[in-house]
């Protein structure tokens, strides 16, 4: 169960911080309106504390995150693949697995006995690839010098505090902007 968490919690993070780092301001100027009194924040800040996290420890996290990226991608592409080679549509596939995970006779989804064998297959493996990235992230994460363990609080911490999730974003930009300024100069 914790393998899925963290991968879970890999992935998202993934897609928040490249989602971020794709949008810019328009990203930090959503997030500021939900962290805009200053007493909230200031007692945001102190159940999370940015210190704890070193410089050194977020330029490494910073690189992993740039690794897992690609790694993530790809096992979204295949986890598509695998509901749709089962014969469902992501969508249709989603909808029933919000439907399992409500408490029985709150889902008014109708899922026929051929739909629930294709849900079965699929989430199987969907499992498999799940279990195989989360293994290969473990690698990324420890070949870089971090446990799992602390790259999970990093990323915690990250998503938690406004201000260092801008740092991280900045510090994944200059990759970002090398790659769009031939497209301007175009």
């Amino acid at each position: 169960m914790f393998v899925k968490h963290i991968l879970t919690a890999v992935l998202t993070s993934t897609v928040l911080l490249s989602y971020g780092c794709q949008q810019g301001k328009e990203v930090a100027s959503e997030t500021e309106d939900v962290t805009s009194v200053e007493g909230e924040t200031m007692e945001f800040d102190q159940q999370v504390p940015t210190g704890d996290v070193s410089e050194e420890e977020l330029t490494a996290f910073v690189g992993i995150v740039q690794k897992l990226q690609p790694l993530g991608m790809e096992a979204q592409q295949k986890m598509l693949a695998a509901v749709e080679e089962e014969g469902l549509e992501p969508q249709r596939f989603s909808e029933i697995m919000s439907a399992q995970q409500m408490p029985e006779g709150e889902s008014d989804a109708e899922i026929s006995p051929a739909e629930m064998d294709k849900y079965e297959k699929a989430q199987n493996a969907v499992d498999q690839i799940q279990d195989d990235v989360q293994a290969q992230m473990n690698e990324i994460i420890e070949d870089n010098g971090m446990s799992t363990d602390r790259y999970e609080e990093i990323m915690m911490v990250v998503q938690q505090d406004q201000a260092l999730m801008q740092r991280v974003q900045q510090m994944m930009q200059p990759d970002m902007g090398e790659q769009q300024a031939p497209q301007g100069m175009e």
